[in-house]
């Protein structure tokens, strides 16, 4: 297959899963924005993570960060706290609110997503071979 047909598959793909996601999310009240913010801080080691760190993986940046993060904190989900090591910078911790939305978003969207048709071999091969790529791909 030429690679511009393969990544036109994995844009339409990638379209679908947010679509799923999005509808599946309105049931959540979490918008897709904010979820995506609790999901990468749940995936973090003791589910927090700076706010350039979020930024870069959220791929946007640092003042949507900052006005998510907001967002968050006033639904109780997240705290905002100075680094213990620079106090200068502001880390963001999932709350125990924000720990039991992070689970019921990541059910809503494993639920609804199109992935979720893959069988637990398939997923775990594709997870595999993504990784593989994007770890070559990023500078």
């Amino acid at each position: 297959m030429d690679v511009l047909a393969l990544a036109a598959q994995i844009d339409r793909l990638a379209q679908l899963h947010r679509g799923a996601a999005e509808k599946a999310l309105q049931a959540t009240g979490v918008g897709a924005p904010a979820a995506g913010m609790l999901w990468r801080l749940a995936q973090l080691p003791d589910a927090r993570g700076g706010m350039s760190e979020l930024a870069h993986l959220l791929g946007c940046d640092p003042s949507y960060v900052t006005l998510l993060a907001r967002e968050l904190e006033r639904a109780g989900l997240v705290s905002r706290d100075a680094d213990e090591q620079d106090r200068r910078r502001r880390v963001l911790r999932l709350s125990t609110a924000g720990e039991a939305a992070a689970r019921e978003v990541g059910i809503a969207v494993r639920a609804a997503s199109p992935l979720s048709s893959l069988s637990v071999v398939d997923a775990a091969d594709l997870g595999r071979r993504l990784a593989a790529l994007v770890v070559t791909a990023e500078p």
